[in-house]
């Protein structure tokens, strides 16, 4: 069961590193606009992305606690998932 818990959070690492390279890209995107957004757009945006990533690193500590939790695993796959389609969003705008 050890190694398969070492495979597994390995896996994670991997996604999780695809997740930030696909965000940062959205970002780039999003930062790229700003000047055309309406300030109040643009505080409300990084608002709701603040309260996004403040989830994710809650998340983050406690999977570290328990790598093994499959059901953290899934929860922070969903915030980070919830992350790329809130950036995709926003960057339509």
């Amino acid at each position: 069961r050890a190694d398969f818990e070492v495979v597994a959070w390995e896996g994670f690492v991997a996604a999780e590193q695809e997740y930030q390279r696909v965000t940062d890209e959205l970002l780039g995107a999003l930062e790229a606009q700003r000047d055309e957004l309406a300030p109040e757009t643009v505080e409300i945006v990084e608002r709701n992305l603040a309260l996004i990533d403040s989830a994710i690193t809650e998340a983050r500590a406690a999977l570290e606690k328990d790598p093994a939790n499959s059901r953290l695993v899934h929860k922070l796959t969903d915030m980070y998932r919830t992350r790329v389609t809130f950036l995709e969003r926003m960057s339509q705008l």
